[in-house]
């Protein structure tokens, strides 16, 4: 391997149609978001909801009929049904390599599912979209396929358009992995979901910004996530995170200690976003705060993080 272009699922022995296939299916029934007790749309994995809904409303014609949304890589169409209750009105569309997943799309009211490899191309005309969006994709997009995934949203968006992406983020040291050792940490990362080409925030502004006016970057801080060897020995917030939880063991109390956390959370970026802009990327840091301890501390909190959001306008 000599660079990230090289990091592949052939590399890593990886079927991603079989891979795929089932993973990110719930096996069916409709997901009921507005159905949620209050203090679970309150919880730090709900704020993916929020942050997305929130960037649909501040496009004005949102609730007019026809207002178009794809939805890149659907999975069992979750963040659909969500957008569906709070827009009722937009004809939503999304894509998904898997059948099982469009199929569990089209129950959460989703008005066309179409099983596809997107990343060879959307099968849609140009000008298709007036809004697209991605959740927990692009992490799972070889770094290859990246750039001309980003080029196909931009084209079927309409001029005017917009988009958000929630996009797994962090600094992976793919080059220094040995795809065929099955006891190397990364490999091992990669095989729990296929995330094949996590990047950090300011890689993925860069990206962006090639074919697209990116009109607000930041990390959602929830770095546990990242962190391989913690993701490794748990699925949601790491070992030692979940062990200084562990005394809590019943549902209510855990999903208090998430609602605050997630509160939490949102005030932190809140706040960030106010005091230094819709940009948080390192690099627009390094520029408008100067050398020394603000400039780490405040590079501390806009770093801690494992999930990019980017919004976008063609």
């Amino acid at each position: 391997m000599k660079t990230l272009i090289d990091i592949t699922y052939d590399l890593f022995e990886i079927d991603p149609v079989s891979f795929y296939s089932t993973r990110f299916s719930s096996g069916g029934g409709k997901f009921e978001p507005m159905a949620l007790r209050p203090i679970c749309r309150r919880a730090i994995g709900f704020q993916k909801f929020e942050f997305l809904a929130e960037e649909i409303a501040g496009v004005l014609h949102s609730q007019a009929p026809g207002f178009s949304v794809l939805d890149i890589g659907c999975g069992s169409g979750r963040f659909g049904a969500y957008i569906k209750s709070v827009f009722p009105n937009c004809r939503l569309t999304g894509v998904d390599m898997s059948k099982a997943c469009t199929e569990e799309s089209l129950e959460n009211g989703y008005d066309m599912a179409i099983q596809c490899d997107f990343i060879q191309g959307l099968p849609f005309p140009d000008d298709s979209f007036d809004f697209v969006f991605s959740m927990d994709t692009f992490g799972h997009v070889e770094f290859r396929n990246k750039d001309g995934l980003i080029s196909e949203i931009n084209r079927v968006t309409i001029s005017g358009g917009s988009g958000f992406h929630g996009i797994e983020c962090g600094d992976i040291n793919y080059l220094n992995c040995n795809p065929k050792d099955e006891k190397d940490p990364i490999r091992r990362y990669v095989y729990i979901d296929g995330h094949i080409g996590v990047e950090n925030l300011d890689q993925i502004y860069d990206r962006f910004s090639k074919e697209m006016t990116v009109t607000k970057a930041f990390n959602w801080q929830v770095r546990p996530l990242l962190e391989v060897e913690n993701a490794l020995t748990h699925s949601q917030w790491g070992e030692k995170f979940s062990e200084d939880l562990s005394q809590f063991q019943t549902p209510e109390a855990m999903l208090l200690a998430d609602a605050v956390i997630g509160h939490i959370n949102r005030t932190n970026i809140d706040m960030l976003l106010s005091g230094f802009g819709p940009i948080l990327t390192q690099k627009r840091l390094d520029e408008i705060v100067p050398a020394g301890p603000v400039r780490n501390y405040v590079s501390s909190l806009v770093n801690w993080g494992g999930f990019a959001m980017i919004s976008t306008h063609s």
